[in-house]
């Protein structure tokens, strides 16, 4: 079966894996048409909503409340959506497992990039401020600027590829994401 994301491009409405050390879930995530185009995952109070299996979570959607203002595009995508189909699988095990080898392979490299970029949107679709700590510190942002730097955008002509990155300082901060991000979940798998 050929994959065809067109009514999840139409809608902005993505189904995603993400996949954790003890467990792959699955969730939505995307933008939410009515409210400035912000990006939004499954979330209900402080938790993200995610499912073990694409069953579950196809069952599960018609009848769950969303964080989406725009009820009515969620409501056709949810209608038209194939949502066994994974839009885009999130690697965020790689955030517990870092280490500066990951980021001498681009997949790797962008994997964290995604999870953390895809974290943030979570921890401010919530209001966490808990975590400035992460986000504030200049080690994430020196990682961030790496990946983007070697392998989003064009290489920099200064010849300067990147700072030295801290690894002690990268790994307990990425190791501390994880944990926060994950006792953030609310798993349906019933």
């Amino acid at each position: 079966m050929t994959e065809n994301f067109d009514k999840s491009e139409k809608y902005r409405k993505y189904v995603i894996e993400l996949q954790f050390k003890e467990v792959d879930l699955y969730t939505i995530w995307g933008t939410d048409m009515l409210d400035c185009e912000n990006d939004k995952l499954l979330v209900k109070g402080a938790k993200l909503i995610v499912f073990k299996t694409l069953d579950l979570l196809e069952t599960s959607l018609e009848k769950l409340e969303h964080p989406f203002m725009d009820k009515q595009n969620f409501k056709k995508w949810v209608c038209e959506e194939n949502l066994k189909q994974v839009y885009n699988v999130n690697n965020v095990k790689l955030l517990a497992d870092f280490n500066l080898n990951l980021l001498e392979d681009k997949k790797s490299s962008l994997d964290i990039l995604n999870s953390i970029n895809l974290i943030q949107d979570f921890f401010i679709q919530i209001n966490a401020e808990d975590l400035d700590n992460i986000y504030g510190d200049s080690s994430v942002a020196d990682l961030k600027d790496f990946i983007y730097n070697n392998y989003f955008w064009e290489k920099r002509s200064d010849g300067s590829d990147y700072k030295v990155l801290e690894h002690a300082d990268i790994q307990r901060l990425l190791n501390e994401l994880y944990n926060d991000f994950y006792s953030k979940l609310k798993i349906i798998d019933i």
